[in-house]
């Protein structure tokens, strides 16, 4: 790819990538315009009706992800990054004294975002045939550069013999650990609710949780397929508003009545400490500071009842030592049908800020001994704790 240098000596990517990408993506748009129809009935006949129904429902639902595709290939496209060289004096330095430790690097870059983060590009190898930690490698470029880096999750674990590509990315501001507890429903062999967390390289932390329709084995593999359609979206590069209205479509066109999964999905922007909780049929959250604990709920519908889900995120702004407390509706209900939500509430503000692991079974704890014992739902909470990285 050519290279433009610019006035400050660095490397701009070449508009010929972006040009190609642009074209790409007004393809694929105009692609989502040839399914962009309302549904028209065209016979009296219900079984004729009806398959033409889920013809056209099918012709949304890849017309929905035409123009993600898009989006995502515009969004790529105008992704400003600036190839800025390291100083002579900076690149002889990393390479003498990496050598020294026994690794070899070539072709440090700093690879300079619009936001002004910038992240190391290097190749990196041993000098003898046994390999070491990347971490580590990672820990030593930071300390010959005075930078703080983390290796991204999309660079090799290890340094060998042979020569890889890694990218090492700045430390965020914040870092986040969570912790879960759950508890299955009484004579049911599993939970019918389920979790998962995703780190991207790029300081985002998302923690999702599902609670499928019902209880036992069959909610358990509806919430987890949502789980897994949702995680390959996010790992395809979809924001998480399309891969939930991906998700959300692909359960309306299959029809399933009794499949309406619940999703908490907490986006959090590690660098700037910035949260971003999508909630759909979702039972309340919360979120616990110093001095207080606030309620965090919105009344969207659960996934699947209609082809096209519209809700939007609570965002808040996070502080060293917060508390992100996601319930399933077990959880909620334990408490009773009366002013639940208010006395979990207090219940987590007598609380101290724990590890999260340790907080979430007190919590789950406290459900089940307010429900006299009895788990007559799934219960599953899951608890992200928050800290400036000092």
């Amino acid at each position: 790819m050519r290279m433009v240098r610019t006035e400050n000596n660095g490397l701009w990517i070449s508009n010929l990538c972006r040009e190609r990408l642009l074209q790409l993506a007004e393809s694929f748009g105009e692609l989502a315009k040839n399914y962009d129809c309302d549904f028209a009935v065209k016979s009296t006949e219900k079984e004729v009706v009806l398959a033409e129904r889920r013809l056209w429902e099918n012709k949304q639902l890849l017309g929905d992800q035409f123009t993600e595709m898009s989006r995502m290939m515009r969004e790529v496209a105008w992704e400003m990054v600036c190839l800025q060289l390291l100083s002579p004096k900076e690149e002889k330095k990393l390479i003498t004294q990496m050598r020294a430790e026994g690794i070899e690097v070539e072709n440090p870059v700093y690879l300079v975002r619009e936001d002004g983060r910038e992240s190391l590009r290097v190749f990196l190898n041993t000098l003898g045939k046994d390999g070491c930690s990347a971490e580590e490698v990672t820990d030593l470029i930071s300390v010959v550069l005075g930078r703080r880096f983390v290796l991204s999750g999309e660079s090799p674990l290890v340094v060998g013999a042979e020569k890889q590509h890694f990218l090492l990315e700045p430390e965020p501001k914040f870092i986040g650990l969570t912790g879960f507890a759950r508890a299955v429903k009484d004579e049911e062999p599993c939970s019918g609710d389920n979790f998962a967390v995703l780190e991207s390289s790029r300081g985002r932390l998302k923690v999702i949780l599902s609670d499928g329709t019902g209880s036992g084995e069959k909610a358990c593999r509806e919430s987890e397929q949502v789980l897994d359609h949702l995680e390959r979206f996010l790992e395809a590069g979809y924001t998480t508003e399309g891969a939930l209205r991906m998700v959300n479509s692909i359960l309306y066109v299959e029809e399933q009545d009794e499949n309406h999964p619940t999703i908490d999905l907490c986006d959090i922007n590690l660098h700037r400490g910035r949260l971003e909780l999508w909630k759909l049929g979702a039972a309340a959250s919360f979120l616990k500071g110093d001095y207080q604990v606030e309620k965090l709920e919105n009344r969207c519908l659960p996934l699947g009842f209609f082809r096209q889900t519209e809700t939007t995120p609570i965002c808040r702004r996070l502080q060293d030592q917060d508390r992100i407390i996601l319930c399933s509706d077990g959880v909620v209900e334990a408490f009773g049908e009366v002013s639940n939500e208010e006395e979990l509430c207090q219940l987590i503000g007598g609380m101290k800020n724990s590890n999260p692991a340790d907080m979430a079974k007190r919590i789950l704890k406290s459900a089940i001994l307010a429900a006299g014992g009895k788990v007559r739902d799934d219960m599953t909470v899951g608890v992200i704790g928050i800290w400036e990285n000092h």
